[in-house]
């Protein structure tokens, strides 16, 4: 057991039909549980297991006063709003508090880091056109929210050629730089996920057949290091505080 024996950290994940995505989650998994000394459990919200209802309901088995719930997701769309904080409110009582913990801030805590390793990508004298995919949502404000994220990398790097997508656009993206066809170009695309899994195939295997020279696709949010570090700091900190005040 943990020195903070009373106390549980769930982390969640999308989940992916792809095993590459639970494999690169376990990874993140055992990072957090070396660095924070509290009983950590995974779980999804589909395609992999356990559910978020089974790991809850294992967890509040164990007999933990306070749990502590970090979601890996970065908008608050569909699954943030319904399977996670319906799920939260129906499973947390006073005597076993569910706490969620904030989710990652694309604009606050990853642009800052992200624009970064990306203004190292740039190619000079070449047209550099900077690209973004996520997972497809009819979600006002994930749509928003990317092309804001998509725009504030795009003006950082002084890059006026910007395109917001989602997964599934791919054929349709590369319709529209054909009209750069006669000039130098040089593709930085970024798809914003936190893990490998299958949309992240998808979306790098569409640029197969292009040259690599021409393009280069960045990593997984989670795969890089000073996410990992950001994510780690913010859960010790979160964690600390609220003991600290309850």
């Amino acid at each position: 057991m943990s020195k903070n024996k009373n106390q549980a950290l769930v982390i969640c994940g999308h989940g992916s039909s792809l095993n590459l995505y639970k494999k690169d989650f376990e990874i993140t998994k055992k990072k957090i549980q070396r660095e924070i000394q509290i009983d950590c459990f995974d779980c999804f919200i589909e395609k992999d297991r356990p559910s978020i209802k089974d790991c809850l309901e294992q967890v509040k088995n164990n007999g933990y006063d306070k749990i502590f719930f970090f979601p890996f997701v970065l908008f608050k769309g569909k699954h943030y709003e319904e399977d996670i904080k319906e799920k939260i409110n129906f499973f947390s009582s006073s005597r076993q508090k569910i706490i969620l913990v904030n989710q990652l801030s694309l604009q606050t805590e990853i642009l800052p880091i992200i624009k970064k390793k990306i203004d190292l990508l740039k190619k000079k004298n070449h047209l550099n056109i900077f690209i973004t995919f996520s997972s497809r949502s009819e979600s006002p404000n994930l749509i928003s929210e990317l092309n804001q994220y998509t725009k504030n990398l795009g003006d950082f790097l002084k890059i006026r050629n910007i395109y917001a997508n989602f997964v599934g656009s791919e054929k349709y993206l590369l319709k529209q730089i054909e009209k750069f066809k006669e000039k130098r170009i040089f593709l930085i695309i970024h798809p914003v996920f936190l893990f490998k899994g299958y949309l992240f195939k998808k979306v790098a295997d569409s640029f197969n057949d292009l040259d690599p020279k021409t393009y280069h696709i960045t990593k997984t949010l989670m795969n890089i290091k000073e996410i990992q570090n950001l994510v780690i700091n913010k859960l010790k900190i979160f964690i600390r505080r609220n003991n600290k005040f309850s």
